[in-house]
């Protein structure tokens, strides 16, 4: 709640004082100051209620791989998903052959700003911090493994004010929040967000 509140207060306060400013780019900033600010406050009054495991585990290159395999699939898939439902039709001869995607990236003039530095740095370190590490364990150590994760993909879902992505981005909440869960190390989340940013990007 405090997330949301958040991200419509500076959008107005934003949109307000710079009305000439393209609108897309006000809202991702601020969820993006929305997201730090919602850190910071829920770190504070939070981990310390929340007895969370400092236990942590690796997973070995095998079930990396699988993660990464799972989620290349997942994205490949996931535009029939995206609201109205059933639009995207699968069509294997329109795949984009990685190498051109990066070359269409890297030859933009757009490669450098800030909807990519968030894209692969700010959003997958925000998101994962709040989400995984605060709103996720925080729910694991009160209601347990299947509530939290739908609870917190849920509120992963609604953050990005975007309706028509809303169960792709709970899905992709899932896998986050499960990789999350088997390893209690925020690095492994952080990386397949990142990982799953740079597939929806160039696919």
């Amino acid at each position: 709640m405090l997330l949301l509140v958040l991200e419509f207060f500076i959008t107005f306060l934003g949109y307000y004082f710079l009305p000439k400013s393209n609108l897309k780019v006000v809202v991702q900033v601020a969820i993006d100051v929305s997201l730090l600010l919602t850190f910071l406050i829920g770190n504070t009054f939070l981990v310390d209620k929340n007895h969370i495991s400092k236990s942590k585990s690796n997973l070995n290159f095998k079930a990396i791989s699988i993660y990464f395999l799972i989620t290349l699939l997942w994205v490949y898939s996931s535009p029939i998903l995206r609201y109205p439902f059933l639009q995207e039709s699968f069509n294997f001869s329109e795949i984009k052959i990685l190498h051109n995607g990066l070359n269409s990236i890297i030859n933009s003039n757009h490669f450098f700003n800030y909807h990519i530095v968030r894209i692969f740095i700010i959003t997958p370190i925000l998101e994962e911090l709040v989400f995984r590490k605060l709103i996720l364990s925080y729910l694991n150590s009160k209601y347990g493994f299947f509530s939290s994760v739908v609870i917190t993909s849920a509120l992963f879902s609604i953050s990005h004010l975007d309706i028509n992505n809303i169960l792709i981005f709970f899905t992709g909440s899932i896998f986050l929040c499960l990789i999350y869960l088997k390893t209690n190390n925020i690095k492994y989340s952080i990386a397949l967000h990142i990982w799953i940013n740079l597939l929806t990007l160039i696919l």
